[in-house]
């Protein structure tokens, strides 16, 4: 994410948004959603692997109102995230999707 797509970020989803840039709440809206869901996607690391509660920890550490698994769900079907046929183990693409096209694919 380059700085001009965090500021337009962090001014879209300022009363979302703690010190840390950590969701304090899930907006309503589906637009600011999804830019509150890019914003924890850009902050996963590019060789991320992780078990479901190895993941769970690492998405509780970047928002605030508990629901892990709304998250890593949506971060899957974003194309951000991909998971194994048993849904053990998580990773993160190697192609994931740039703003504009996160945007989207989550609106349409």
């Amino acid at each position: 994410m380059n700085e001009q797509e965090l500021n337009m970020i962090k001014s879209e989803l300022r009363a979302f948004l703690d010190e840390e840039l950590n969701l304090t709440a899930m907006p309503a809206k589906r637009k600011k959603q999804l830019l509150g869901l890019y914003l924890i996607a850009d902050r996963l690391p590019a060789d991320g692997e992780w078990t479901e509660r190895e993941l769970n920890g690492v998405l509780n550490s970047m928002h605030a109102f508990g629901d892990p698994a709304t998250i890593r769900r949506e971060l899957i079907d974003l194309g951000v995230l991909d998971r194994d046929a048993y849904c053990t183990r998580y990773t993160v693409r190697g192609d994931r999707p740039e703003l504009a096209e996160f945007l989207r694919r989550g609106l349409n």
